[in-house]
């Protein structure tokens, strides 16, 4: 016999390999680019600027963001600067969304015009801007009228239509 003693245990297994990473995912496939008309809304621009019995009825469309307000104040400025003494409608029928800075460009062409005693009247606002304009109290510094006929009649006298 030996005299060395016989272990206790049985010798310790080789470490085991760690477990097997799971199978990596497939890439993502790439978000499809949104186009113009589902990624961004209409923007607010002048479209239109025509006198019609003495006003003059300036045609905007899409959303005054903060984005394009700089765009629409200078198109309502210059207008402002080539007709100093006309009363301006401004048909907001196709105006889906009216931010701050949209409402303050109203507000200086307003301003501008007050100056010269003209005013400027909306015409068809959506009930949105309409509702907008109310909480804010604006609607007691423009005249609002449901079609653009009624406020070239009205003038923008500070009758509502």
């Amino acid at each position: 016999m030996s005299d060395t003693p016989e272990p206790l245990l049985p010798p310790a297994a080789p470490p085991a390999a760690p477990p097997a990473a799971p199978p990596a995912a497939p890439p993502a496939a790439p978000h499809p680019t949104p186009t113009q008309s589902e990624s961004e809304p209409k923007v607010g621009v002048v479209t239109s600027a025509d006198e019609r019995d003495g006003v003059l009825v300036v045609g905007l469309t899409g959303d005054v963001t903060l984005d394009v307000s700089p765009q629409l104040r200078q198109g309502l400025l210059t207008l402002v600067e080539e007709h100093p003494h006309m009363a301006f409608v401004l048909d907001v029928t196709d105006v889906g969304f009216l931010s701050s800075s949209g409402i303050a460009v109203l507000v200086e062409v307003h301003k501008r015009l007050d100056k010269a005693a003209c005013r400027v009247a909306l015409a068809a606002p959506s009930q949105r801007v309409r509702r907008l304009l109310e909480i804010v109290k604006l609607d007691k510094l423009f005249c609002m009228y449901e079609t653009v006929d009624e406020a070239v009649r009205g003038r923008g006298d500070g009758h509502e239509g």
